[in-house]
């Protein structure tokens, strides 16, 4: 009976490679979890790093090391790449003040994070003052607790800020009336709106329907007008100039009756007294 001898291999699991999404704002962050994924990968080759890491790069970074991408050296690829993508994207120490000084502020994050997080962007940075850097971002209640507390270090200040967060409500969140800005935005609108309204009226038809003319039955003329002396007092002297009547019927002083008055010599009546026919009519 023939016996063939077995031969009984033994390969290690291969772990599938997950490089987290690049990140910019900490690159050598990113390159110690993307190693972290090679040694549990086994994967020791340079120019198998350095495809894993390009491929990971958006448009915007995979620009700046754009002459490593498309003429990668022979030997070292990702170790020259890896130090290039940290040297260009890290800001320098004049600018990690600056972003110190003027921008940063604490958020919402512990005041503790916080902290570590401006020693990351000036580790250089004298003690007293990153402190004081520190205490004028926390809030104002903060402040006020951690001001009789100068003697303790700057790690135990941060612990103590992080209990006053923990326990002391924020005081945006319990004020729940209007907001100054909310109250000043209305008034300006109150204000708008009476401007308008004050130029609709001065715009306004004198004759429109709300203000009906003078000599309308709203409004009867006043006698004490001169305006309405000028058009009512000499009604029979105007249509006396009309027919062409004589000089002497337009002489206030004659007495003349209602119709010769009015028609002169076309008159078909007369009553007493009239004078038409003693004036040589």
């Amino acid at each position: 009976m023939a016996t063939v001898d077995s031969t009984t291999t033994t390969e290690a699991p291969r772990v599938t490679v997950r490089l987290p999404p690049f990140w910019a704002e900490q690159p050598a962050v990113w390159f110690a979890q993307a190693e972290a994924q090679f040694s549990l990968a086994n994967i020791r080759d340079e120019q198998t790093k350095f495809y894993y890491t390009i491929s990971q790069l958006d448009q915007r970074y995979a620009a700046s090391v754009a002459d490593i991408i498309t003429a990668p050296p022979e030997h070292n690829s990702y170790a020259t790449l890896r130090a290039e993508l940290v040297g260009r994207l890290t800001p320098s120490k004049e600018q990690r003040i600056h972003q110190l000084i003027t921008v940063e502020e604490m958020g919402d994050r512990k005041p503790s994070q916080f902290l570590r997080h401006l020693r990351t962007l000036a580790p250089d940075m004298p003690e007293y003052i990153l402190r004081t850097i520190w205490s004028s971002r926390l809030p104002p209640h903060i402040r006020t607790i951690l001001a009789g507390q100068n003697d303790c270090s700057l790690e135990a200040a941060a612990r103590c800020a992080d209990r006053i967060t923990e326990a002391a409500p924020q005081p945006a969140l319990a004020s729940v009336g209007p907001s100054p800005n909310a109250a000043l935005r209305e008034e300006i609108e109150d204000l708008s709106r009476q401007v308008a309204a004050l130029r609709a009226e001065q715009n306004r038809p004198r004759n429109s329907p709300r203000d009906p003319p003078p000599n309308s039955k709203e409004h009867p003329p006043n006698p004490r007008d001169p305006r309405y002396r000028t058009r009512f007092s000499h009604p029979v002297t105007r249509n006396y100039h009309t027919h062409n009547r004589s000089p002497s019927r337009d002489d206030p002083a004659s007495t003349l009756c209602w119709y010769h008055r009015r028609f002169g010599a076309r008159a078909q009546r007369c009553t007493s007294p009239c004078d038409y026919h003693q004036q040589g009519n």
